[in-house]
């Protein structure tokens, strides 16, 4: 019941950041489509797909693109897309929602057998069940998988079911390695598979720990019943933690096909759609054509974006305590500047991040206590009670305890027999260690590492604070320490000290990481991820200013007013540009800006228009700019009846019109368009009722006017759009207000 009762609170919690707060489970957006369009091609009996859907991250072979992410979460769409079309790009928050229960479920399963390790068949008490289900929340919320609910895109759901399928197949590898059922192999295997078919580098960790243990069986098996081998069967054993095992083929050539069937999967879906077993072209990728940036990094590395030299500078990013910046801005907490390079090495991208430490300090400290737990030498009086307990039959089948004596065998492994898992699940966070990026979502490779650590930790602890309650009761009581050691007595008054202090300790720590994870992902889902809609950041930066006059007063903090927008500003800094002409917020990389608020003099229009049933494939100008021939041109297109599809286009030779995502409309009805030209950041954005359905980063010239549903520079747009089209207020109150804080000029 703790189990259920804090995964549905987390539950709850997930759902409202992974919909904006909307309770919407069917937007679009920004790259929502990819897995979409990769089951119909799959329906269609092919690869590849269309480079429209795909955009920069298309990989182009042979004239076809590509996408290099794995099939799996498009599979799981096919049921739903066989029936309507009406969904594509529309399912990412279930299939993340859903991915996140997964990884809820197979954590609590892990927990449970991670507790008969230690305690074996002891009952639960009231007050455990409300520690799990503490401790659920903890996981679910207070840790990277809620950071991906900031942001329901490609990315963030490969990493979450990624991480949810690694989890899953390391419970059923350990249910395997304390009960020896095939059947478990088999479907660690299966969730293998899955996992490496969705993200490849978290993936790898349970065919890693599936790869070693076949190894260990082989062994055994190879070695047969020798009685001169059977000291060194048992020395393997022991240094693997998992009992000595049985000399059967059968179960060795199962093992070897759970690691063979993800790794030939893999291996074939790779060869079929770029030409290779495991290497990715990235050369051939459309966002190394455009990006000179890409292209150096590429050649500062040998052309690949992975490499022991970036483990270093990725370590200290994700492992320094002090991964956090403390604002007087609510949610009063922020990333870190971009990770500190170490060494002469060229990132192609060093986004938000911030680390284990400090997003996950209660789940980071349990996972070095059950590290250390599960590694340190094993007593030997724990094997002596667990055979005794078994009955002489079990002794005599030796230190595997085999046949129908699996609960001996968990009391004699204990967590040593978590050593293999956690070796694969280490394996699992080398390919985040080593590519050319720095990212927070990364931390999701992480989980199964920390899940399978931080769960033991935590069973440790608890034991550990139930023993200490149990000695200071018998210091206090007067009675002879008995089972808890001579002359411990002497102690007790410090010793009844560390109960309490530890319980406040691990309280604080759990808080803390429920604050920072939630902090990091407002923040970033408001303000910092890709591609943020307008009103989101605006309201939510409205929320800070109004919360910061109250509590701090006059003059805001971080605000500059200026007539051009400035470089280098840190992070949440503000800029008003000309007399509120816009607003706009530092993103702290690399001189970046986002608007907060445009007024028409900012290229930000209103407009409320009739969509016409049919365009005749012809574009229809929603806000032009330029001169003729150098015309910017947003416009508007009818893909078929019902649906409609946003473009730009950069007039200039050998440039084409770059389109949007196809979106659903009633024709005739009346809609609000708001339209955004942007020469000072360069952005092209349209959003309709408030959804966003365009928006891009390019190249906007910087002349005026701007010229309203009417193109009278030429080329390839209509005259005009067709019927009413109404311009509707744009006001700026955020700016307005701001400038009021800073009161009258000196």
């Amino acid at each position: 019941m703790g189990s259920l009762a804090g995964s549905a609170l987390a539950a709850v919690a997930f759902c409202w950041m992974v919909t904006g707060g909307t309770w919407d489970f069917l937007q679009s957006g920004l790259y929502t489509g990819f897995y979409d369009a990769q089951a119909r091609a799959l329906l269609a009996g092919h690869w590849n797909m269309p480079a429209s859907v795909l955009l920069i991250e298309a990989i182009v072979e042979h004239g076809r693109t590509y996408m290099y992410y794995g099939p799996v979460p498009a599979i799981l769409r096919m049921p739903v897309l066989l029936v309507t079309h009406r969904l594509d790009g529309r399912l990412t928050q279930p299939s993340m929602l859903l991915a996140y229960l997964v990884a809820l479920l197979f954590t609590a399963r892990l927990g449970w057998k991670i507790r008969r390790l230690v305690v074996g068949e002891r009952d639960v008490s009231g007050a455990e069940t409300l520690l799990v289900g503490v401790v659920m929340v903890v996981i679910g919320v207070g840790s990277s998988l809620f950071f991906l609910a900031s942001d329901p895109i490609i990315y963030h759901e490969a990493e979450i079911w990624g991480a949810a399928l690694a989890i899953a197949a390391f419970d059923f590898l350990l249910a395997f390695l304390l009960r020896r059922s095939l059947r478990s192999a088999v479907f660690a295997g299966a969730f293998a598979t899955l996992s490496i078919l969705t993200r490849a580098s978290v993936g790898a960790g349970p065919v890693a720990a599936l790869a070693l243990t076949a190894a260990v069986w082989l062994v055994a098996w190879r070695r047969g019943d020798r009685p001169e081998d059977a000291p060194w069967r048992r020395r393997l054993a022991s240094i693997f933690g998992v009992g000595e095992p049985e000399a059967r083929l059968a179960s060795a050539i199962v093992l070897v096909a759970c690691v063979l069937v993800p790794v030939l999967s893999y291996a074939a879906i790779n060869e079929v759609k770029f030409g290779t077993l495991f290497s990715l072209p990235l050369g051939q990728q459309v966002e190394t054509a455009i990006s000179a940036h890409r292209k150096a990094t590429l050649a500062a590395n040998g052309g690949s974006l992975f490499g022991l030299k970036f483990a270093p500078t990725a370590l200290l990013a994700y492992l320094r305590p002090d991964a956090l910046h403390v604002t007087r801005l609510f949610p009063f907490l922020m990333f870190p500047p971009p990770a500190r390079v170490i060494g002469h090495v060229l990132y192609d991208d060093r986004d938000w991040a911030s680390s284990i430490p400090a997003t996950m300090p209660l789940l980071g400290l349990w996972a070095v206590i059950g590290l250390c737990s599960s590694f340190r030498p094993r007593r030997r009086g724990l094997r002596a009670n667990a055979v005794a307990a078994a009955g002489p039959e079990s002794e005599r089948e030796g230190d595997g305890l085999l046949g129908a004596h699996a609960d001996a065998r968990e009391a004699a492994l204990g967590l040593s027999v978590l050593r293999i898992p956690m070796i694969g699940a280490a394996v699992g966070t080398i390919g985040v260690l080593t590519v050319a990026f720095i990212a927070n979502r990364y931390l999701a490779d992480f989980m199964p590492f920390v899940v399978l650590a931080g769960l033991s930790g935590f069973q440790v602890t608890v034991h550990w604070v139930r023993r200490v309650r149990a000695e200071t009761h018998v210091a206090k009581s007067g009675l002879p320490p008995g089972r808890y050691g001579a002359g411990k007595h002497r102690a007790g008054g410090r010793r009844s000290l560390r109960r309490p202090i530890t319980v406040v300790a691990m309280t604080l720590l759990g808080v803390f990481g429920l604050w920072s994870n939630a902090a990091l992902s407002l923040v970033y889902q408001f303000e910092l991820r890709p591609a943020v809609p307008l009103p989101l950041r605006a309201d939510f930066v409205s929320l800070q200013e109004r919360l910061d006059a109250t509590l701090f007063g006059n003059p805001p903090e971080n605000v500059l007013r200026t007539s051009t927008l400035g470089r280098n500003e840190p992070a949440g800094t503000l800029e008003i540009v000309g007399s509120c002409t816009a607003l706009y917020e530092s993103t702290g990389i690399s001189g970046g800006w986002d608007a907060v608020e445009r007024s028409q003099a900012g290229g930000h229009f209103r407009l409320q228009v009739v969509f016409p049933a049919s365009t005749g494939g012809a574009w229809l100008p929603v806000l032009v700019n330029g001169l003729p021939q150098q015309g910017d041109f947003l416009a508007l297109r009818s893909v078929s009846r019902g649906r409609y599809q946003f473009g730009y286009l950069f007039q200039a030779p050998g440039q084409g019109f770059i389109t949007g995502t196809v979106f659903s409309a009633v024709p005739g009805r009346s809609y609000v368009i708001d339209a955004v030209l942007d020469p000072r950041i360069g952005e092209i954005a349209a959003d309709v009722d408030g959804n966003s359905e365009y928006d891009l980063g390019y190249f906007v010239r910087n002349t005026q006017p701007y010229h309203v549903a009417i193109n009278d520079l030429g080329g390839p747009v209509a005259d005009r759009f067709p019927g009413s089209v109404r311009q509707l207020a744009v006001t700026t109150p955020i700016c307005q207000s701001l400038e009021r804080r800073f009161g009258p000029a000196r």
